[in-house]
């Protein structure tokens, strides 16, 4: 993986994976995990079940493998 085939939110991420998500006003926490591996292509395929463009976007990715995070709770 470099630089210039992934978003730069992502290297955010995995640099200070404690994440705020503002839904209506309200703002939840997370630490975010990033996925590989069986557990990372089970829900990448349940993404793409979800959204079928996401399929799409996968084919242009070519052989770069889209990374997939996980957010867990913060307590």
């Amino acid at each position: 993986m470099t630089p210039r085939h992934h978003p730069a939110w992502y290297f955010t991420i995995r640099a200070h994976p404690a994440v705020e998500v503002v839904v209506d006003e309200v703002a939840h926490h997370f630490t975010a995990r990033e996925l590989s591996g069986a557990e990372r292509d089970r829900e990448f395929g349940r993404a793409v079940a979800m959204n079928p463009g996401r399929r799409r976007f996968r084919d242009r990715a070519g052989t770069r493998e889209i990374p997939v995070l996980r957010l867990l709770p913060t307590p």
